[in-house]
């Protein structure tokens, strides 16, 4: 994806493991400054941090490569207030990812006291827009990018207020809550899709949850 001509913003987005594991001192907590005219992509920017609260059964959850609970975490309003210091937190509904439900009300009590972008399981106009009427700053579309209803989610809520999730595994896209893997690579939609979003969320399932790396996601800004 890196070799995509847009801006990328160096957005580490953290797990819950690092949470706990202390790994959240001494880290950026600004957003990024706004890349100059003219200037290369790959010029060096500082980087921001992104704190991910995961949901599964109503509970904050670490997934490993998005199959195992590897931990439960505290309350979400209690990873709110550990969150406090950062200007946006990234959550994610996994059961509606997965399709074994919603956790709707979480949602709407995290983006009602923070600046969230909120994904899993939006695959149609309907749920995007009801995510930013609980709320949300952004929407995070991941299966349904690679669908034609992609056109009519970015119709209804505005490709400003969307985010796209290339989630890869052995270099292929993966959906359906990382459970089932296709035959593209990013390079092979990003620039069909850019048109649909404001950015883009690279995320490496491989590394997902196994602390090898804080920079299993790098996230890319096509406006």
């Amino acid at each position: 994806v890196q070799t995509c001509a847009l801006p990328i913003s160096r957005c580490f987005h953290f797990s819950l493991r690092h949470v706990y594991s202390g790994r959240l001192e001494d880290v950026p907590r600004t957003p990024p400054r706004a890349r100059p005219p003219g200037s290369s992509f790959l010029e060096k920017v500082s980087p921001v941090i992104l704190p991910c609260i995961d949901l599964m059964d109503s509970k904050v959850v670490q997934l490993v490569q998005g199959r195992d609970k590897a931990l439960e975490g505290d309350a979400p309003l209690e990873m709110l207030k550990k969150f406090a210091a950062f200007p946006e937190i990234q959550v994610i509904d996994l059961d509606a990812a997965m399709g074994k439900g919603e956790n709707s009300a979480l949602v709407e009590l995290l983006a009602g006291k923070a600046r969230c972008r909120v994904g899993g399981g939006v695959r149609t106009p309907e749920r995007a827009t009801r995510l930013l009427e609980q709320g949300a700053y952004k929407v995070i579309v991941g299966t349904a990018a690679f669908t034609p209803v992609m056109k009519d989610i970015a119709a209804a809520v505005g490709p400003e207020k969307i985010l796209i999730a290339l989630d890869s595994k052995g270099g292929k896209i993966v959906v359906k809550g990382w459970q089932e893997a296709t035959d593209l690579t990013a390079e092979d939609v990003i620039r069909q899709l850019e048109p649909l979003c404001s950015g883009f969320l690279c995320t490496y399932v491989d590394k997902e949850g196994m602390m090898r790396s804080e920079e299993h996601t790098s996230e890319l800004q096509s406006h």
